[in-house]
């Protein structure tokens, strides 16, 4: 519910070139810090209050704890928590605990492998969510290009497959990153066969194949006031900005009660999110056919 709260199905490169004052509030991670500031607010909301059976200091110990997990989840920092791994597996067991008994980077791997898990899904299940976030990187290139700015590598509908995109991910970042965590996290030994087996199906497939006669999402058109799509695509890159102007801020504690006359403070599609199996904000989750 938190660490992509609010996401607006753009990278944080993306977000810094179309808008610039988010990145300058945040500086770095801006995505992964605007999610844990808008979780927050939302928390401390007085229709919401979920803090107050703690006392000050479990409630700051706390919104650090959530911060650091969050902010675990920006790819960007991917090699610092790979290289973290990889001295532990090298360096043998230390500790009856994974991990040395840190119980915050226990919590950050675990996000990570949460954040990352439609790759270890069975194939069906892997396949589907391929589709969904080919989609949206796709979406981005195209919204990219209609600005014209460089479109960001493997966000290319005319140049990226999908299947090299799975496979390029696995090969490059998520078999390096499981191997060095099965060494110490045992547990997770069925994590990684799952990939490897997924692997070797996506090296077997075509993009045609996956998409089935359905095809990709058609590319999204610009015109004068923003982004429109021809078919499915994510929210655009001034949804955040659309967002903030409906939820309450972090210190606005007198604020009026979560209205459900706005969409955005109305719990049910924040729920209804929750339960949404797909990252991007138009396509099913049907799209792929079963290979």
């Amino acid at each position: 519910l938190c660490h992509d709260l609010e996401h607006p199905g753009v990278t944080n490169l993306s977000l810094a070139k179309s808008n610039p004052h988010l990145s300058s509030l945040y500086k770095e991670s801006s995505l992964e810090r605007h999610h844990s500031i808008r979780a927050f607010s939302l928390m401390v909301h007085r229709d919401v209050d979920l803090l107050s059976g703690m006392d000050a200091p479990a409630r700051y110990r706390f919104r650090d704890m959530v911060n650091k997990l969050i902010l675990a989840t920006d790819m960007s920092r991917h090699a610092e928590y790979l290289s973290r791994l990889q001295k532990l597996s090298t360096s043998g067991p230390t500790h009856d605990e994974p991990l040395g008994g840190d119980r915050l980077l226990q919590m950050e791997i675990l996000i990570k492998c949460a954040d990352t898990s439609n790759l270890v899904r069975p194939m069906p299940v892997a396949k589907k969510w391929a589709v969904k976030i080919g989609d949206e990187f796709f979406a981005q290139g195209d919204q990219e290009r209609c600005m014209g700015w460089a479109v960001t590598p493997h966000f290319d509908r005319t140049k990226q497959s999908l299947v090299k995109l799975q496979t390029g991910f696995i090969d490059h970042v998520m078999l390096p990153f499981y191997g060095a965590i099965v060494p110490v996290c045992p547990d997770l030994g069925p994590a990684i066969r799952q990939l490897e087996s997924n692997r070797s199906h996506w090296a077997a497939l075509t993009d045609t194949q996956v998409y089935g006669p359905v095809g990709r999402a058609p590319p999204c058109n610009l015109n004068a006031t923003g982004f429109h799509p021809a078919g499915p695509a994510p929210q655009g890159f001034h949804a955040i900005s659309r967002n903030r102007q409906s939820l309450p801020s972090p210190l606005d504690h007198d604020a009026g009660p979560l209205s459900s006359s706005s969409s955005e403070l109305d719990f049910e599609p924040l729920k209804a999110r929750a339960r949404r199996p797909g990252p991007s904000h138009g396509a099913s989750l049907d799209r792929g056919a079963s290979v």
